[in-house]
């Protein structure tokens, strides 16, 4: 066993050495702390480190393989958590020291099954965590979450997916079929944890790949997918289990839908309540339902409302409050997340008619380069709009977004990078962007666009976790009111509430 001790008092050090000599350790001592410090960064095998009570706090945070033994004459508080230590008093008798010092052996034992308990542990932590990573990541594959900040016409589709746990028992699909067409759809299955995770995935993964394999031979047909979708989940239930889901298809002014067993869909902000019960093993005829819808279409699953809020009322009653004046799905989420103690897995689709009329106030064309964009950032400065700083913020991303990754391609290359792969970079191509600023008494609408390739917007189903993309379309969203793309990723409209 190997041991230093710590003392400014020679006879202190000299009375320790001859009460250690009998059990035959490897003793080193020291008058100096510098010194001592010195000695234990070279050695750090030391078993047991003996210090006077002034120098404890220098070694509470190093050295934390060995076990720290305090020396002291008079006992008291010395306030050490989350370290294991023992003490003793300078002045002990040798016969108590023999005594004492078997003790320390002990949890000497004890501290190094406890250090190896904790790498074990560390090593299973890091495996689970890895593991629950990979999953999060094929789950989110399986989703087609491809209209999350979209626009067409005058259709605008947001939606809002945040799992209460690392595996959600949540699933969301919005796909565009064609023009004026859209296939939107809310899975939640019963409970939490990995069996709601495994059939929420297995679920939305079957509903995705019917839905492709339709559009790829052009066979859509809404209500056979929603019978091989039904007949397929109920052969994955088990006893007792049921699975509540909306799934909806939008065709200009129609909506076909079922919903089993989730909260009401707001269709013009009305209530309209399930058509089915949620699907168990035993469920038999599914009820189809059709209205016309003129303004908006609002999804979601329990967790939005079922929750309580921090004024300990369920958010059920916010909502509807918020229902009948609200505009954007940022206008719910904002208060939601302000608002609520979130308990479930939360889904949102919200879809709506734009019939906002807008007077121009601003119009440019501008080529893409680096020169150009400094000059037009410049001049904007003498525009005169309301809530010009975040419009200059938003416009410097959106100018910088296209000269990157569309003007110059460096997309490809930040991935390379960051991945350790080789590529060849593109010709540098000629990219003209298009600004129209409108306003009205209510908001601002910056439409924007260019006649690049787009940016993939894949990146927008896991904005709230990749780390390597997607920093400027935060930004943007934090700071606006409704942000929109269209399907290519070259066009984007932006609000911005004028009251703000």
């Amino acid at each position: 066993m190997k041991i230093v001790i710590l003392d400014r008092n020679l006879a202190v050090l000299d009375y320790f050495s001859l009460l250690l000599k009998k059990f035959q350790v490897k003793l080193k001592i020291f008058s100096n702390e510098e010194k001592c410090l010195e000695y234990l960064n070279k050695n750090k095998d030391i078993d047991l480190i003996f210090v006077e009570e002034i120098f404890y706090k220098v070694f509470l945070d190093k050295f934390l393989n060995s076990f720290l033994i305090v020396l002291y004459f008079e006992a008291k508080d010395l306030h050490i958590e989350n370290r294991l230590y023992y003490s003793v008093k300078k002045d002990i008798l040798p016969m108590e020291f023999d005594s004492k010092f078997e003790i320390l052996k002990k949890l000497r034992e004890y501290f190094l099954k406890e250090q190896k308990e904790k790498v074990e542990l560390t090593g299973v932590i890091s495996y689970k965590e890895q593991q629950e990573e990979m999953a999060t990541q094929k789950q989110l594959k399986l989703f087609l979450n491809e209209l999350s900040m979209f626009y067409e016409n005058d259709i605008m589709i947001e939606t809002y997916y945040n799992p209460k746990d690392i595996l959600s028992g949540d699933a969301i699909i919005t796909k565009r079929i064609d023009t004026n067409r859209y296939f939107v759809a809310i899975i939640d299955a019963m409970g939490k944890g990995l069996s709601a995770s495994l059939t929420a995935s297995n679920s939305v993964g079957f509903l995705s790949y019917a839905l492709s394999q339709a559009l790829k031979h052009k066979d859509f047909n809404f209500s056979k997918i929603i019978e091989s979708f039904v007949n397929y989940v109920k052969s994955i239930l088990i006893e007792n289990e049921t699975l509540c889901f909306s799934i909806g298809y939008v065709e200009n002014s129609k909506f076909t839908f079922v919903n089993f067993g989730m909260p009401p869909i707001y269709i013009d902000r009305q209530k309209v309540r399930a058509n089915n019960m949620p699907l168990s093993e035993w469920s038999e005829n599914t009820k189809i339902g059709q209205v016309e819808f003129k303004k908006d279409i609002l999804m979601f699953s329990d967790g939005l409302i079922e929750c309580w809020t921090k004024e300990e009322e369920l958010y059920l009653r916010r909502l509807q409050k918020l229902l009948p004046n609200f505009v954007f799905l940022n206008d719910i989420i904002k208060d939601f997340k302000k608002h609520a103690i979130q308990s479930d897995d939360t889904t949102v689709i919200y879809l709506k008619k734009e019939k906002f009329k807008f007077r121009e106030l601003y119009k440019e064309k501008l080529e893409i380069s680096k020169q150009n964009i400094n000059k037009f950032l410049k001049d904007f400065e003498s525009i005169k709009v309301i809530k010009k700083e975040k419009i200059e913020f938003i416009l410097q991303e959106l100018l910088m977004n296209s000269y990157e990754h569309s003007s110059l391609k460096l997309r490809k290359l930040k991935d390379a990078i960051l991945r350790d792969n080789k590529i060849e970079l593109a010709t540098k191509n000629s990219i003209t962007a298009n600004i129209i600023i409108y306003e009205n008494d209510e908001f601002i609408k910056l439409d924007y666009s260019d006649n690049g390739e787009g940016f993939n917007l894949d990146i927008l189903k896991t904005l709230s976790r990749d780390k390597l993309h997607g920093r400027g379309i935060k930004m943007i969203k934090s700071i606006s009111d409704g942000c929109f793309y269209n399907l290519k990723g070259n066009g984007v409209n932006i609000f911005i509430r004028k009251d703000k």
